[in-house]
This record gives C-alpha cells, structure tokens and sequence, in this order.
C-alpha cells in the first residue's frame, strides 16, 4: 500500500478561501523534494516570444490516480505531483515559452495481484527568485534559494476502498498559477539607450550582450556575473535603456522599472556628452540625462531613487569631455545632489571603450555590496549560492 496521507482541498477552504476559486483536488499545497520518479517540463516551444516576458500564467495539474482492483482489493497508483523548483539554468526565455497546460502522470492500474504503480512527478524549473500565485493574487511561495521547490499540484490518489466503493482514482490537484520573476541581479545598471550600459556588462562580467551604436539595442535584461578579487561573485543585469515617460508606461516602462525595483543596488550609467534619442528628440545634457533618469524612478515608486547607488559618467575620452565633466561634478555638487536625499555613494568617470574606470568600478561595486550585505539577508543567501554553485 502506498503510505501518503489523503488530505482535500476542500478541508482548507475555510482558513483559505482563495483555494475555492484556484484549486480542484485532494490535498493542499505544500513545500516538499521531487520524487524520484519525476520528469523535467517539457521543451519550450518553438520561436521567441515577441515580448518581454517576466511573468507567465500557467495551468497545472496534479496526475489522477489509477483503478485499484476491486477483486482483489489492491489500490490503484497515486496520481504524480506537480512541482515547481528553481535552479540557476533556468532564465526569462524559460520562462516566456512555458508551456500553458502541465499534466503530471497518471498511477497505474492494479493488475492481477499487484497494486498500480506511481504517476511522474513533472517538475518546472523556474529562476532563483520567483514568485509564485494563485491567480486571484494569493501568494504561494518566494523561492530564494537554488533548489528550493514547491509543490503546486498533488495527484490523486490511487482507486482503493478508501476513496469510493467501486476503486476509482481521483483526479489531481488542477490550479491556474501565475509565477513571476521577483529578482533578476544583485545589481542594476539603469541608464537612457545609448549610454554604454551593455558595454559596460561585457567588461564586468562573463555576459556578452548585443552592443551597437544606436538606441534600444537591448530589449530585454541581459545578465552577467561579476567575479571579485576575494572570488565573491554577484549577478549583474543591464536593464533596457529607459524613455523619458517610462514612468507612465511608455516604451515599456514599467516593465523595465519593475526590474530596477527588484536588484539591491543601482549603477547609474550616463554618456557625458547628453543623451537625444532621436534626430527629431530634444537633446539633453549630461546633468538633464540624470535628472530625468531619477525622476522617472521617483516617479514609478517613491523612494527608488535613493536606493543605494553608484554613478558611473561614460565616454570621458572623446573630445572636449574634460571640460563637460567639470561642469557635470559643478552642477551635480551644487544642484542636483542639495536639491535630492541621494545615495548615490561614488562618482567615477569612465571610458568603457577603452578600459578606462572599470577597474575602479569593480572596486567601488564591491564595497557598496558589503554594506549591503549587512543590511539584507536575501542579498547575502544570494551570494553564498553564487560562491557554491
């Protein structure tokens, strides 16, 4: 006989009431280790999504449970669980081609004098950092950690005198869940396009973005991991280049602002020539560039400016840059900083084309993140899986 106890849904919801709207099955949802008997989610589909995709919607069900043999009394096999783990393979395009339907396995059927056998398990791997829940908004769970599941969807159990006088299985768990990204990086570069943040990315860490010299070459998060001296690693993303209106959703703004909400502290990145997203466009100064920038943030969520922050001012090497810098370091002293509760700690300049400043970045990076280690225990979890993995 198969030793797992038989617990409904239906006994939950009372104390939860979101489970009467979500959820069909026999047992609640619960945190638990993939079964051995278990199958990874199928291939993602074929082509690439044509939107930027953080969250997905997804219907899962939990395995039914096979005919037991009434004859000679031996039970059916239990329905497979659906579950949902985190692994660091798995990223945004994972998740934007997930399919959206997922069926565990079915229990056997009693044959002669044997009891069925046990469905597979299906288990979705999703990135550290996801959310997952119910539909109507319940949260489920908040999985932080490299292999940390969840059981989403249990299956039914297998036909036996318990579940009905005729033996028949019973059908698994069925939820519609919604599992979002909670956290792309430990940092995040925010900059207009153009302004030399996937550049950037490439000199820090292993990732190799699309570069080009013309705005909104990135059009979704590119991550990269940055390794230290001391081999501490921490994940890096290079948000897509903000408009100005993001804050009201313009060029997908929230999207991306979403993004920038999610990573624990912020390397702002400014091309010190001014910033003119196109010919028609107004053109900005260095100084402007940055206003608008945190104005827009300011202006998403109250107080995301002031996350901790680091100001790297780029393209220091072209001609008459000496003179826009000192004019940059004079305003943002006399202007911008009194007028703002800034945590922008260091400002460095740079030049990303030829090496210049990155070296200093890397150190000033490291610094802030220690602070910040202190101070956010998700942060440090974080960095220990990185280290480890």
């Amino acid at each position: 006989m198969q030793m797992r106890a038989v617990m409904r849904l239906t006994d939950q919801v009372r104390a939860l009431p979101w489970l009467a709207a979500t959820c069909r099955g026999t047992r609640p949802l619960s945190t638990s280790s993939p079964s051995p008997s278990s199958s990874t989610a199928p291939p993602p589909r074929q082509g690439k999504s044509p939107r930027f995709v953080d969250k997905v919607a997804v219907l899962v069900r939990g395995g039914s449970g096979g005919q037991g043999s009434q004859k000679h009394g031996l039970p059916g096999g239990n329905g497979g669980d659906v579950i949902v783990e985190t692994t660091r393979a798995a990223d945004l395009a994972a998740m934007a081609s997930m399919p959206s339907t997922l069926t565990a396995g079915t229990g056997g059927h009693a044959i002669s004098h044997r009891e069925g056998t046990r469905g597979d398990d299906i288990i979705i791997p999703v990135p550290v950092g996801t959310i997952i829940s119910a539909e109507g908004g319940y949260r489920i769970a908040d999985l932080d950690s490299e292999g940390q599941s969840q059981i989403v969807a249990y299956g039914g159990e297998g036909g036996s005198a318990v579940t009905n006088e005729y033996y028949n299985g019973l059908k698994g768990d069925s939820c519609r869940l919604v599992l979002e990204l909670k956290s792309i990086a430990d940092i995040g570069l925010v900059g207009f396009p153009n302004a030399g943040k996937s550049s950037l990315l490439t000199a820090l860490s292993n990732s190799r973005p699309k570069i080009a010299d013309y705005p909104f070459t990135t059009i979704s998060p590119n991550i990269g991991t940055v390794v230290f001296d001391d081999l501490m690693t921490a994940r890096m993303a290079d948000i897509p280049g903000l408009i100005q209106g993001a804050s009201q959703n313009h060029g997908m703004g929230h999207a991306f602002l979403k993004h920038i909400e999610r990573t624990a502290i912020l390397l702002f990145v400014v091309d010190i020539t001014g910033f003119q997203l196109s010919q028609n466009s107004p053109r900005y100064t260095a100084i402007d560039a940055l206003t608008l920038l945190l104005d827009e943030l300011e202006l998403y969520q109250p107080g995301l400016a002031n996350r901790p922050a680091l100001l790297a001012v780029n393209k220091v090497d072209l001609p008459g840059s000496r003179e826009l810098y000192k004019e940059f370091q004079r305003e943002l002293r006399e202007v911008v900083i009194p007028r703002r509760n800034l945590s922008i700690k260091t400002v460095i300049p740079m030049s990303v084309h030829d090496g210049f400043g990155v070296a200093p970045i890397k150190v000033a990076l490291r610094k802030l993140l220690e602070d910040q280690l202190q101070e956010t225990p998700a942060l440090q979890a974080n960095f220990q899986n990185a280290l480890f993995s």
